[in-house]
């Protein structure tokens, strides 16, 4: 009988550990999908950035008139159009910058997620440029 009470009186020590160790894994496994979630978010932005970027290229070597359509997921970014310099802010930093080869135009001050038509137009200048509409 005297390893039987042994065993009863170390019963909420090992208890109290357990409780500890869960805890502190909760913790942990919360703190790491939520810094995943934010990376992904992050991620979903640069993506889109790229594609924005890519479909700049794409138009600038096609013809007059050329027009594509596309649509950004910037979760709380936004990109900066600043004539051919483009910026993607997150968290009120720059994120990336890029230079396409033809200057962009936007009515408004910063793109924000949604879906964007991307037109070739020459101007009167003979100047071309890239005018993004919202759709």
């Amino acid at each position: 009988m005297p390893r039987d009470n042994r065993g009863v009186e170390s019963l909420p020590i090992t208890l109290l550990l357990g409780v500890i160790i869960g805890a502190s894994a909760i913790t942990i496994g919360t703190a790491c999908l939520d810094r995943m979630q934010r990376l992904n978010e992050s991620q979903r932005a640069i993506d889109s950035f790229n594609l924005l970027v890519e479909q700049a290229k794409i138009i600038s070597a096609g013809g007059l008139n050329s027009i594509q359509l596309v649509k950004l997921d910037l979760g709380d970014g936004s990109i900066l159009l600043d004539g051919e310099h483009l910026q993607l802010l997150t968290g009120g930093a720059v994120t990336l910058s890029e230079i396409i080869p033809i200057p962009m135009s936007f009515d408004g001050e910063q793109l924000r997620s949604g879906s964007y038509l991307l037109k070739l137009e020459r101007l009167a200048s003979g100047q071309y440029i890239i005018r993004v509409e919202e759709v």
